[in-house]
């Protein structure tokens, strides 16, 4: 029974590490995104290509920023 309360626990930290890394990712997507669209100098395609966001992501974070 320990071992399987070991492997249990190793199972939850390593799902809970690969979640917590996505979010980082995205967070920076997001971040990255933000920048790119306050400098103006890239199409929302360009951005969806360099940060991996959805197109609708992008353009949610562009009216966030041009209310």
């Amino acid at each position: 029974m320990c071992e399987l309360t070991r492997q249990i626990f190793q199972d939850g930290k390593t799902e809970g590490l690969q979640e917590g890394i996505q979010k980082g990712e995205i967070r920076s997507s997001r971040k990255t995104a933000g920048k790119m669209l306050r400098k103006g100098l890239y199409s929302l395609q360009e951005i969806v290509e360099l940060t991996s966001l959805s197109l609708s992501e992008v353009q949610r974070l562009q009216a966030r920023l041009n209310p």
